[in-house]
């Protein structure tokens, strides 16, 4: 039979005789204690409890994460009592943040050990006080009737002596005291009220104004409590007003992110007093993930409540499908759910399936709605199944944290006189995954983005920023959290490059080199151009540019490619002198790649007449090769040492250093991509990929750009973009799909550590105006 069940009857079956007539209770162990105590506890088996403390690991976590360190060391004089029968234990205000403890016991079969010995014994009254010591405390014992009393203040130990057994007694306590069940490893007891000074975090500080009674179970990887709550003063107890109130199983579960720190789900009453009746909220639900806070109100029939909203908000973007909007800066009809969390600085919304969602920052809307789009969701994470398996199938408030490798949980379910609680702390046993994709950032700006954003370096920092080049043409570069660091610069027209990062002054100091299709750039990171650049080039359009050092030191070289012609510069924005091509009459088909082999330069691009040039770095020919290919519109990579493309016929063709031509025929079509690092390749060909030897790996069917190859830190990975259902998959060399995805991405991406942390963050857009960076870890 349920625990909870069993203790909600004794407490009816207590609360019914309590009020019907007066009955001699024998005189518990509470009487001997003072009932200003911060808290009280019972422990139902000292030594037992005792070896827990040196065996079971989530302890260490309680003691270490929830109890005040000075507390813990006094408390943990009491370790020298040697008893295997129950302890009752009050803890009391000392000053400066310190408690004194008074310890009861049975006279019988205890005695205290080292590092404590019997100093001094004395009458004082109707006691005889002993007075234990060590090297740095003192405690003090009396013995009156059949118990024993033990304690860190001489003070207390006096009291005790001349009260004897007569404290007065609280009728809440008794029944709460009277109903635990004291199989259990031990019980709490303390009113909520008080601020518990020996608590540096308490995950019951939300229940206010109830004397609160716990029964805990441990186990060697949770802490479980079962109790009650008895309300001070039904008028002023926020839970009240659950009373007679049906409990609710929590659907707003369902939209919780699957990132929280925090989750704080709240019945909403059926009948009350609150303006809000008609609005047909039935539950609320408080978030907090690292992105900031948010309220979830859940319901249905909500015309009153849209009707407030949309009288008093204007859109402020459409986002994934969904309407985000900007609300009035104070909204009194609102002003109800502030008892639920809600805060006048809510002052974005949108909605989601059967609510509203409301956050002081759009960030945290938009990845309320980016995480329920994928079905990110809490309710789907093992964490959450393994903490439901502890949960009652109904309340009225429950409150999930998470951190790290634990978690807590609490539950309030409201019967007829007071309320059932249910505590647990549990270490989290999962099966690791091997990688968890989580967001971390979300921006907006005013603009379309019209190029793959990038991550540069901030050489002061040596963290990452992010730089991309919007609708008219402006260069942005923002810090990670979105502030601008330098004003846009407006360029003469679309990037044709990446941004690459160069040293021009050899001072670890960095620029950006890009070209768009009428001039070279090199800019600083105040937004300067460096002189003499930009570089107009006049004639046809740019078509790319490649930057190569050839031997780490710093002497750049930029390759930019304009029709037929190869034009080289270096850092300094002059023409290369040493370099000599021999200009042929076909346009360059391809961007030119730099590869080393034995030691060798390479430069290596392909014509539209279908030659394919291999180059000394002064530009004359290395290898002359006789034949011509039909080529695709493929980079020409190496791949086991050799120079490796394909043809508009899926053939894959690879020369060797010597010239020596091969090819073998992977019946790919001509709308097919390929790239290839120096032991792996990668087909994509309509939704079908090959990672290096792997079968087909079928994608969900749709419109795809190139994939994308990353080597960071040891590790590879392959990134497939869905444009036309914005998604975003990724694996690693050996065809094997990353967990987390897919995630949501309208953009190529680009990865790397961002903060030196050793984790990996990856930047993408969300939609054209909303860049998101995740973190892989």
């Amino acid at each position: 039979m349920n625990r909870s069940f069993i203790r909600g009857c004794i407490l009816s079956l207590i609360f019914i005789f309590s009020c019907n007539r007066k009955t001699q209770q024998p005189t518990s162990d509470l009487s001997y204690l003072p009932k200003d105590a911060q808290f009280l506890t019972q422990i139902n088996s000292w030594n037992t409890f005792k070896s827990k403390l040196q065996e079971v690991d989530i302890l260490n976590y309680v003691q270490t994460e929830f109890i005040n360190k000075k507390s813990l060391q006094n408390l943990t004089d009491l370790l020298s009592l040697n008893t295997e029968r129950e302890v009752l234990i009050g803890l009391y205000n000392k000053g400066r943040k310190e408690q004194d403890f008074l310890a009861v016991t049975s006279v019988k079969k205890q005695y205290l050990e080292l590092p404590f010995t019997l100093e001094e014994t004395e009458n004082y009254e109707q006691c005889i006080i002993k007075t234990y010591r060590s090297m740095t405390k003192s405690l003090y014992s009396i013995e009156i009737n059949d118990k024993l009393l033990i304690s860190s203040s001489r003070i207390i130990i006096e009291e005790s002596c001349r009260a004897a057994d007569t404290w007065p007694s609280d009728e809440k306590l008794d029944k709460l005291f009277n109903s635990a069940d004291k199989k259990v490893d031990f019980n709490l007891y303390y009113k909520s009220d008080k601020s518990l000074k020996t608590l540096k975090k308490n995950p019951l500080e939300s229940l206010k104004n109830l004397w609160i009674g716990l029964d805990f179970s441990i186990t060697n990887n949770r802490v479980q409590a079962i109790g009650a709550a008895w309300p001070l003063d039904e008028r002023t107890n926020f839970y009240s007003k659950y009373l007679n109130q049906k409990p609710s199983v929590f659907k707003s579960l369902q939209s919780t992110p699957k990132n929280i720190i925090n989750v704080k789900n709240y019945a909403y009453p059926e009948s009350t007093n609150e303006a809000a009746t008609d609005f047909g909220i039935q539950e609320l639900s408080l978030t907090q993930t690292k992105s900031g806070n948010g309220l979830y109100v859940y319901g249905n029939n909500f015309i009153s409540f849209s009707n407030i909203i949309s009288d008093n908000s204007k859109l402020e973007q459409d986002y994934l499908g969904r309407e985000i909007l900007k609300l009035k800066d104070d909204i009194p009809s609102l002003d109800f759910l502030k008892a639920y969390g809600y805060s006048a600085d809510f002052n974005f919304s949108c909605t989601l399936d059967n609510g509203y969602f409301f956050s002081d920052k759009k960030a945290v809307v938009q990845e309320f709605i980016k995480l329920n789009k994928t079905e990110d969701t809490f309710e789907k994470e093992l964490l959450y199944k393994s903490i439901r398996t502890q949960f009652f199938s109904e309340s009225h408030l429950n409150n999930i944290s998470v951190n790290g490798d634990y978690s807590s949980s609490l539950q309030l379910k409201a019967e007829d006189y007071y309320h059932i609680l249910n505590l647990s702390i549990q270490k989290n046993i999962l099966k690791k995954k091997e990688v968890e994709i989580t967001p971390v950032v979300n921006l907006s700006v005013s603009n379309a983005i019209i190029s793959r954003p990038q991550f540069v370096s901030n050489h002061y920092t040596k963290n990452a920023e992010i730089v991309f080049q919007d609708e008219d043409y402006h260069l942005q570069r923002l810090t990670i959290d979105g502030s601008q660091v330098h004003k846009k610069i407006t360029l003469d027209g679309p990037l044709q490059s990446k941004v690459y990062e160069v040293d021009r002054f050899k001072n670890n100091k960095y620029q950006l080199a890009f070209c768009t299709d009428k001039s070279l750039y090199l800019i600083d990171r105040k937004g300067k151009n460096v002189a003499p650049f930009p570089i107009s080039i006049k004639g046809l359009p740019l078509k790319n540019l490649a930057v190569f050092d050839y031997d780490n030191n710093r002497n750049y070289r930029f390759f930019v490619t304009q029709n037929n012609q190869l034009r080289v510069y270096d850092a300094q924005g002059k023409k290369v002198k040493g370099f000599n091509y021999n200009q042929s009459n076909s346009s360059i088909q391809s961007e030119v790649k730099h590869h080393r082999l034995k030691n060798k330069d390479y430069l290596v691009f392909a014509l539209n007449n279908g030659e394919l040039k291999v180059l000394h770095r002064n530009g004359k020919q290395r290898i002359k090769i006789n034949k011509v290919f039909n080529f695709s519109n493929n980079p020409i990579e190496v791949y086991q040492d050799k120079f490796t493309f394909t043809d508009q016929e899926g053939i894959l063709h690879q020369i060797d250093t010597k010239g020596q031509h091969s090819q073998l025929d992977f019946e790919k079509s001509e709308f097919h991509f390929f790239d290839a690092r120096k032991d792996y390749k990668v087909f994509l060909d309509n939704h079908r990929a090959h990672i290096n030897n792997t079968k087909n790996i079928l994608l969900p069917v749709g419109i795809y750009d190139r994939p994308q190859l990353f080597k960071v830190k040891g590790n590879s990975f392959v990134f497939f973009l869905n444009s036309s259902n914005s998604e975003i998959y990724a694996y690693d060399r050996e065809g094997i799909k990353i967990e987390g995805f897919p995630i949501i991405g309208q953009s190529l991406i680009d990865l790397k550590d961002i903060d030196k942390d050793k984790k990996l963050e990856f930047i993408t857009l969300d939609d054209q105006k909303t860049l998101s960076i995740y973190r892989m870890e």
